[in-house]
């Protein structure tokens, strides 16, 4: 696997890089301090999984997901962090973050993340899985009912955008440089993929989803 791994410690970003490189799945280890940096990477290179911690100061993690998802709506992202209250787990899941593994893991739970989470599928160390399953913080429903996120493509996200605008068909068809008919057309997809059946219904869902922000 061809991983990118970006923490704003760079103690831990050298120490976790070799880990990192010493997992016999990992072929090419990617590391940045910066996450400006590590999306003007990723927007141009080919890779499986993003890894990141949460609380870096110019954007965090979750910031960082929801930006890469636009560019790469497919692309697998895992949180590694030393926060494990209940908002921040929120936010990881509700910003499209597939796995979330605490720093102290070990490297065997570290590689089963990995793999886990490379594959397409869900992984959350045991302390995240008791917060979520929590009745009192009401994710358990939405956890077992394992809803995942509808195959948006880059294009439809950019679109969710400017609909969250209050961009109409044709405002969007110029600054996107489609033709009218063609901007419809995504509409329709959007509203067919995400269940909804209006407008104000993939902006509700976006906002959701953190596709946009207020």
């Amino acid at each position: 696997m061809k991983i990118v791994l970006v923490d704003d410690h760079n103690i831990i970003l050298d120490s976790l890089g070799m880990l990192l490189k010493s997992l016999s799945i990992v072929s090419e280890i990617k590391t940045f301090n910066e996450p400006q940096k590590a999306l003007q990477y990723i927007q141009v290179e080919e890779l499986d999984l993003l890894i990141t911690d949460y609380n870096m100061p110019e954007m965090n993690g979750c910031s960082l997901a929801v930006n890469v998802r636009k560019m790469k709506p497919n692309l697998p992202i895992l949180m590694l962090t030393i926060s494990d209250d209940f908002q921040t787990i929120k936010d990881a899941f509700n910003a499209g973050i597939k796995g979330f593994v605490m720093k102290k893991a070990n490297r065997s739970e570290l590689q089963s993340a990995i793999e886990a989470v490379g594959a397409g599928k869900r992984y959350y160390s045991e302390g995240v899985m008791k917060e979520l399953l929590n009745p009192d913080n009401g994710m358990a429903d939405v956890l077992m009912m394992e809803e995942e996120m509808p195959s948006l493509t880059a294009r439809e996200i950019e679109i969710i955008e400017l609909i969250g605008k209050e961009m109409s068909s044709i405002e969007i068809a110029e600054k996107l440089f489609l033709s009218p008919a063609t901007v419809e057309k995504h509409r329709h997809n959007i509203i067919k993929k995400l269940g909804v059946k209006n407008v104000i219904g993939i902006v509700k869902y976006a906002y959701q989803h953190n596709l946009i922000t207020p």
